[in-house]
């Protein structure tokens, strides 16, 4: 068993007279001291080399030991430590330091698992999004490229041209019906309003120029940009390239 105490000269004088006491009953014990990490009285029963420890203590000593055995054969002791106040504020330095490195990790984890969920639940509403449109941008993209060039009259009939940049040449000389309804669409974003009559006329015109599937599909379109309106400039800018090229 180990004892811990501070260095004083009352503890360590207590300890002498236990020794003392234990001999003068005939239960003599051995010792030896070692002041930092020299012996500087070999293992005893002597009490009288007691205090030679004295002779080695300096105001740079951090600790002094004393080992107790029971026979002078045996290797087993009990250890009394006392430890100057020198060694004591430098245990307290290393305690502190020891606990802001633990907090330090704490705070650190702490940060890696808000990341972590942070990422989580950005691929939780990314995943929400895609599940309720049923569409993703890489989806939209194949379904609108496809669309326009195997259908640029939409760009006039449809009256899309006001929105990307102007009226389409190519689908003004194409129907006259849809230079009407692209005029008056233009018309209507210039005024700031969206009239339901146009809408209807939109709607009359998709249903001229479009199949059943590609209906489906502008519809499903019209779907995921009310959902996601994030990715409308995305798309209007590869539609506005797609025009200028139609136009070319």
């Amino acid at each position: 068993m180990n004892s811990i105490q501070p260095f004083q000269s009352e503890s360590i004088n207590k300890l002498k007279l236990w020794l003392t006491n234990m001999s003068a009953k005939g239960h003599t014990k051995f010792y030896e001291i070692f002041v930092d990490t020299i012996r500087v009285v070999q293992k005893t029963d002597n009490i009288d080399y007691f205090d030679e420890y004295e002779t080695w203590v300096d105001e740079n000593t951090r600790s002094m030991r004393i080992h107790v055995y029971n026979t002078q054969a045996s290797h087993r002791s009990q250890v009394f430590e006392y430890r100057t106040s020198l060694l004591q504020s430098e245990l307290s330095k290393d305690d502190l330091l020891r606990i802001a490195e633990k907090k330090t990790d704490e705070l650190l984890k702490r940060i890696s698992d808000a990341e972590e969920y942070i990422q989580k639940l950005e691929s939780e509403n990314d995943a929400a999004k895609t599940e309720k449109s049923g569409f993703d941008l890489d989806t939209i993209l194949s379904y609108a490229g496809p669309l326009l060039k195997q259908n640029p009259q939409l760009l006039g009939n449809l009256g899309l041209s006001s929105f990307f940049g102007g009226p389409n040449e190519k689908s003004e000389i194409q129907s006259q019906e849809s230079e009407v309804t692209f005029k008056r669409k233009s018309e209507s974003v210039i005024n700031g309003s969206f009239a339901k009559p146009e809408v209807l006329e939109r709607l009359t015109n998709m249903d001229k120029c479009l199949n059943e599937e590609q209906r489906s599909q502008l519809l499903k379109l019209v779907d995921f940009f009310t959902g996601n309106p994030e990715y409308i400039k995305t798309v209007f800018e590869m539609v506005t390239n797609e025009d200028k090229k139609l136009a070319a």
